[in-house]
């Protein structure tokens, strides 16, 4: 749960050696941003999850797109997930609602740390947002009116 006792204030595990230089770009940035203190190597896959159930706020920088597999991860474990503005996508369900269901950060990385250093400084605004995004994700993808949502919005799309 988003209100539970995390011991951890944030999480940035993520590889960097992409061959391909717009993906290695933003994430070799943050490793220099975020380097002193702060291990970013990848984890084992149990203890990487373990991390997130105890991370207060968790780093998602883009990959091969805007949206990853550690987004999904982050809203299940309950953590404040922290990542580029996504305002130029539209998404259904609209998981990156900024200041509601995640916090962004510019892609330029100049508030990057402070926009850390806010959410670690106010707790209520950070569970918020972390229970927004936990909420939303579960209302969509497993809550008990999952399957309709789903249907109801594909068949709007087929439908027009």
């Amino acid at each position: 749960a988003p209100e539970s006792q995390r011991s951890n204030n944030l999480s940035a595990r993520f590889g960097a050696s992409y061959s391909n230089a717009t993906v290695r770009y933003q994430r070799e940035r943050i490793r220099e941003l975020l380097s002193s203190g702060l291990e970013t190597n990848k984890l084992g896959r149990r203890g990487y999850m373990k991390e997130l159930n105890r991370s207060k706020v968790v780093l998602s920088p883009f990959g091969w797109g805007e949206i990853t597999l550690k987004d999904f991860e982050v809203f299940l474990t309950g953590g404040m997930l922290l990542k580029p503005a996504m305002d130029h996508m539209q998404t259904w369900p609209n998981f990156y609602e900024n200041n509601v269901t995640y916090l962004a950060h510019d892609w330029d990385l100049v508030d990057l740390e402070e926009r850390i250093d806010w959410a670690l400084t106010d707790d209520s605004a950070r569970r918020d947002i972390a229970e927004q995004g936990q909420r939303r994700y579960i209302e969509h993808t497993s809550g008990p009116n999952a399957a309709e949502k789903f249907v109801s919005h594909f068949s709007e799309v087929i439908s027009t």
